[in-house]
C-alpha cells in the first residue's frame, strides 16, 4: 500500500507500508511503514498516522528538494534543438518523471525533425 502526493501543505509527500529488511520466520510481524514529508514529523503528526509506534528512525533522503528561483525550468524546449528532459521535475522527482520527460521529448524532437508545425507551442499537458 502506498499513497503519494504532489500537494504542498500537507504533513507528507508519501507514506508506503515495507516489509522489515531484518525479518525472521517465526518473529512477530510488526508493520513497518516509510513516510517521506519536507521536514521531520513531529509527535503530534505521528500520531494523526499511528496509534502506536514503537521506533522511529529518521533519515535525510533529500529525495523531494525545494527550487527558490525565479527562473522556471518547466519547459522542455530550452532553445531550437536543445530540450530540458526534466522540465516536470518541479512537480515530482522520480525515475518515472525522467522517463516521461525522456518521452515528451522524443516527441518533440521528432516533430522538428518532421518539420510538424507548431511542436513548441504544445503545452506539457497535450504532451503527456
Amino acid at each position: 500500500m502506498k499513497f503519494l502526493t504532489v500537494k504542498t501543505g500537507l504533513d507528507f509527500n508519501s507514506v508506503g507500508k515495507i516489509q522489515p529488511v531484518d525479518y525472521k520466520k517465526g518473529e512477530k510481524d510488526f508493520d513497518v511503514w516509510k513516510i517521506f514529508s519536507q521536514e521531520p514529523l513531529t509527535q503530534g503528526q505521528l500520531n494523526k498516522f499511528f496509534k502506536t509506534h514503537k521506533n522511529i528512525n529518521v533519515i535525510d533522503w533529500l529525495a523531494y528538494p525545494q527550487y527558490h528561483t525565479k527562473q522556471r525550468n518547466d519547459t522542455f524546449v530550452l532553445y531550437k534543438n536543445l530540450y530540458h528532459i526534466n522540465a516536470i521535475e518541479w512537480a515530482a522527482s522520480a525515475m518515472e518523471m525522467s522517463v516521461i520527460g525522456a518521452k515528451n521529448v522524443a516527441l518533440l524532437a521528432y516533430k522538428y525533425w518532421n518539420n510538424i508545425k507548431d511542436a513548441e507551442k504544445q503545452t506539457v499537458k497535450e504532451e503527456l
